[in-house]
C-alpha cells in the first residue's frame, strides 16, 4: 500500500526544511534544509501532533523525536512517491 504523507513545510525553523506524517504506517519523514532526508519508524499520532503544534520544531525534533525513533536514512526524496496534501505550519 502507497503511503500518503501530510506534508507540512516549516520555513520557521532553521534546520528543518519539511516533514511529513503517514498514519496508516505511522511513519514520520524528516527533510533538513541541508537537503537530506529521514524516515522515523513507529511514531504514535500524539508525538506527530506536538511537533506540529511547537513553538519550535527543531527543539522539539531533538529532544523528543530524535532519541526516542528508529530512523533510516533515504536515498531519495519521500514526498515524490506519495500522494501529498502541501500544507503550512
Amino acid at each position: 500500500m502507497k503511503k500518503q504523507f501530510r506534508i507540512v513545510t516549516t520555513p520557521d525553523s532553521g534546520n528543518i526544511e519539511k516533514f511529513g506524517y503517514d498514519l496508516a504506517s505511522k511513519t514520520l519523514c524528516v527533510t533538513f534544509k541541508g537537503g537530506a532526508s529521514y524516515e522515523y519508524l513507529n511514531v504514535p499520532a500524539e508525538v506527530v501532533q506536538g511537533f506540529f503544534t511547537a513553538e519550535s520544531v527543531g527543539s522539539y525534533f531533538s529532544k523528543v523525536i530524535r532519541p526516542a525513533f528508529e530512523t533510516k536514512k533515504l536515498s531519495a526524496p519521500w514526498e515524490t512517491a506519495t500522494a501529498d496534501e502541501e500544507v503550512s505550519a
